[in-house]
């Protein structure tokens, strides 16, 4: 399940997505996978030899705001060649590729991820503001004018002189974090001592991410333990299977663990009542942490792309960038439209 937020759970997995052509070509010779990349993707490498030729006038970048002084900012590390750190899918047909990050993963950034940390996403398409690119010795050993090599100067093949095209936005890393529906006055979770008991919360981990509640006892309350799955649904809201409580008696207290891959991601204290009462469903107010994390209001429709029939999300910061239809045969707006959505794009958590 892929959801669009601008808000990442650490330890989800991100997804940006990127509509750009002209560049596939590129990716298969530097891939181990060749031309299967259009079926099997490609180890991130391919991506970062991209963007270190020159010539080609290829940018992307994924820094966070966090360089200070001497030290430079963490960034996502194109560099890798291991494919459950940072996969690129490619999309011939659509013009679309995205790059799949494991935000677990120690390896995916050249620093550690921390709580509130901003990120900055930007893909460029450079020209030179003179000549357009011109092949060297080999396929793609070129760049403006006469120039080719490792330092050739910038000019993307398929636009003119003097045509940048770049998109930019961001995402924040957070902390995952969830809440429970149905508390009472002083804070418990409400749990009806019966049979078909479903607890529900919201949470900004991923949606299709494996999550189960465990109860058990707490205070004075004879020992117990129960576990069911939590299924998390795509607007951020969790929902339990069936827990049987029918032995259990009013006033019981409990101890609630909400957990995702088997790790603890939030605990409440809850205490059994004869029926639930038409109490605060919505999140406490310390839900602010992450309420956007699966707000679902659609922003103004986005411009016709292609990229997504959906709407962007309110904080989406993409830009549309109206291309520049150069002539050339094959390409023209499928190579200058290029569409990211930063972020806003979540998928599977990683499962162990």
């Amino acid at each position: 399940m892929i959801t669009e937020r601008t808000d990442v759970a650490e330890d989800d997995r991100l997804i940006i997505e990127v509509e750009a052509s002209g560049i596939f070509g590129f990716l298969a010779d530097n891939s181990s996978n060749d031309f299967d990349i259009v079926e099997d993707g490609t180890e991130a490498s391919a991506l970062y030899h991209l963007v270190e030729n020159s010539g080609e006038g290829v940018n992307f970048e994924v820094e966070a705001d966090d360089g200070i002084g001497n030290q430079e900012p963490t960034a996502l590390e194109l560099e890798t060649e291991d494919e459950g750190d940072i996969f690129v899918l490619i999309d011939n047909d659509e013009g679309v590729f995205y790059v799949v990050v494991d935000t677990s993963s120690g390896d995916a950034f050249d620093g550690d991820l921390e709580d509130g940390q901003d990120f900055d996403v930007e893909f460029e398409f450079e020209t030179d503001d003179d000549d357009r690119y011109e092949f060297g010795d080999g396929p793609f050993d070129g760049g403006a004018g006469d120039s080719s090599g490792a330092n050739a100067d910038a000019a993307f093949p398929y636009l003119g002189t003097d045509s940048d095209q770049s998109v930019s936005t961001e995402f924040t890393i957070v902390e995952p974090a969830a809440e429970f529906h149905n508390l009472d006055a002083d804070d418990n979770v409400q749990i009806e001592a019966g049979e078909d008991v479903v607890l529900t919360g919201e949470t900004n981990v991923a949606p299709g991410s494996e999550g189960d509640v465990r109860v058990r006892n707490a205070g004075d309350t004879p020992s117990f333990l129960s576990t069911q799955d939590a299924e998390i649904d795509s607007d951020g809201t969790f929902e339990t299977e069936a827990f049987d409580f029918g032995d259990r008696a009013v006033d019981d207290e409990a101890e609630i663990n909400f957990r995702v891959g088997g790790s603890s991601v939030t605990d409440a204290d809850g205490i059994f009542v004869e029926e639930v009462e038409d109490a605060d469903d919505e999140p406490a107010d310390d839900a602010d942490d992450h309420e956007d994390d699966h707000a679902d209001e659609p922003a103004d429709e986005p411009a016709d792309d292609g990229v997504d029939d959906e709407p962007a999300p309110a904080d989406d910061t993409a830009d549309d960038v109206e291309p520049e239809d150069d002539g050339v045969p094959g390409f023209g707006l499928a190579i200058a439209v290029v569409a990211l959505l930063a972020a806003a794009m979540l998928a599977l958590r990683r499962q162990n």
